[in-house]
């Protein structure tokens, strides 16, 4: 089977090692695409975390309202892990932003507009 896919791959062994001939039709990927297909997987990180996040406090809510046998420490143990879940998110924006920081600046600018309209409000 090794020797097929070998034969297959166009490898030469040369004492042990393998040598893989790159395919004629590889293509340069540019860095624009590499940094784009990062920062698409990062975000997707990012969604998994918040979802985490929503479960977790799902957990402590359900929690809270429950008579539950060691209530506290369980809350205990699971708020430590939705504090790292938080953590986690913030160090994975600064990843993002260190990458394309076009998302921290439309972040930001929706910060500032959720001031606006709070002082508005007031």
């Amino acid at each position: 089977m090794v020797k097929k896919l070998l034969d297959e791959s166009k490898a030469t062994i040369v004492e042990e090692d393998i040598y893989l001939e790159e395919p004629e039709d590889t293509q340069e990927i540019s860095e624009g695409q590499i940094k784009s297909a990062f920062t698409a997987l990062m975000n997707d990180i990012v969604k998994d975390e918040f979802a985490l996040i929503e479960k977790y406090n799902s957990v402590i809510a359900t929690l809270e309202a429950e008579d539950v046998e060691n209530k506290d420490d369980i809350l205990a143990i699971v708020k430590t892990i939705l504090d790292e879940k938080n953590i986690n998110v913030g160090m994975l924006t600064k990843a993002l932003e260190l990458v394309d920081n076009t998302s921290t600046e439309l972040m930001n600018k929706g910060l500032e507009k959720a001031e606006e309209i709070i002082s508005d409000a007031d």
